[in-house]
């Protein structure tokens, strides 16, 4: 992982996280929502302790190595090229196709990993922090290390709540980007 950060380091911001971004009652019931849906949909959760601690430490090797893979590298090179909007929209694709085969295959599941990558990108655009993304990926997905067998809601209510979290973060991505120009200006 060093060997590659080290070649693409060009590529790769990561910028440290204001304070100010969690006072911003928008983002912070959006990823409320957003961090709700592994618990609600509790598909992931195993009734071995063991194996769920052991998934839930992994979740922070698999959200900082596929941040810098979709965030950090992916994402940075598109921007560059297609624009902040086409640049997430597309790593989104590409992190759902990456999916394939890791989770059931259903429509639901791939359009929570669909929103969920929307979500990341937006917010890493928006923050340009690496930490920050690892750090709710790594959340999420040790969440669902700890879920249980049976579900509080299904899965494609698990989809509207990430949908709306989803909303909530684009709203808060167009503030940001319009408090940011302001603060340039000023």
């Amino acid at each position: 992982v060093l060997l590659l950060l080290l070649t693409v380091r060009n590529v790769i911001a990561s910028k440290k996280i204001k304070k100010s971004t969690f006072k911003n009652p928008v983002l912070f019931m959006s990823l409320f929502l957003f961090l709700s849906v592994p618990f609600l949909i509790g598909h992931n959760g195993s009734l071995d302790p063991m194996v769920n601690v052991t998934f839930a430490v992994t979740s922070i090797i698999v959200g900082l190595h596929e941040e810098i893979v979709f965030r950090a590298i992916l994402q940075n090179y598109l921007l560059r090229t297609l624009g902040e909007w086409r640049s997430i929209f597309l790593t989104s694709v590409i992190f759902t196709m990456w999916h394939i085969g890791a989770i059931d295959p259903q429509i639901s599941l791939f359009a929570n990993v669909a929103f969920a990558s929307l979500i990341l990108g937006i917010i890493y655009a928006k923050t340009q922090s690496l930490f920050l993304v690892v750090i709710l990926h790594s959340l999420y997905d040790a969440i669902s290390s700890f879920t249980g067998e049976f579900p509080i809601i299904s899965n494609s209510d698990g989809v509207i709540i990430i949908a709306i979290s989803f909303v909530g973060v684009s709203l808060w991505g167009r503030i940001h980007r319009v408090s940011s120009t302001v603060s340039k200006e000023a």
